[in-house]
């Protein structure tokens, strides 16, 4: 009877031995896939973080060719304008009439609104020669040589909207 209850006992306890290891087994499993997980959980959010730096940078890289490819646009248009508004004011002084009076030494600053095609909206100086008689003049002329020259280019047209030139006889 004493051997049976050593017995009973000893299996208990082997029992509980195998119990308690199988318990430790499962917790260092559970122990373990989790930090698995949090392991593949931290890589992924890593990955994100790179993806997300990588999405940035290249936006941040096209912003910067947009930029550079409208400094570039702006600078040919301020090419053409200066090229175009020589033409522009040769034929305005094609199409003056020169006022009555003593001109020498006269003037002005027109500014000119077109519609595309080239022809004028308004002419109006905006720097007087002190000569109300010869502003007019080149006023009218402006109208007159309307359609003014611009560029083929469709997209540069925004640039000769509103342009404004300088007028001298005989420069």
């Amino acid at each position: 009877e004493k051997a049976a209850k050593e017995k009973a006992a000893k299996e208990k306890a082997a029992k509980e031995k195998a119990a308690k290891e199988k318990a430790a087994k499962e917790k260092a499993a559970k122990e373990k896939a989790a930090k698995e997980k949090a392991a593949k959980e931290q890589a992924q959010r890593e990955q994100a973080q790179r993806e997300q730096a990588q999405r940035e940078q290249a936006q941040r890289e096209q912003a910067l060719r947009e930029l550079a490819a409208l400094e570039e646009q702006e600078i040919r248009a301020q090419e053409a304008v200066a090229s175009y508004t020589d033409l522009i004011r040769q034929k305005v002084e094609r199409n003056w009439i020169q006022p009555p009076g003593d001109i020498t030494g006269l003037d002005c600053v027109v500014r000119v609104r077109l519609i595309p095609g080239g022809d004028v909206i308004d002419a109006q100086v905006i720097k007087s020669s002190g000569n109300a008689l010869f502003d007019r003049s080149v006023e009218r002329a402006t109208r007159k040589a309307a359609p003014l020259p611009l560029p083929n280019d469709p997209k540069m047209f925004n640039f000769f909207r509103t342009l404004e030139f300088y007028f001298r006889p005989g420069d």
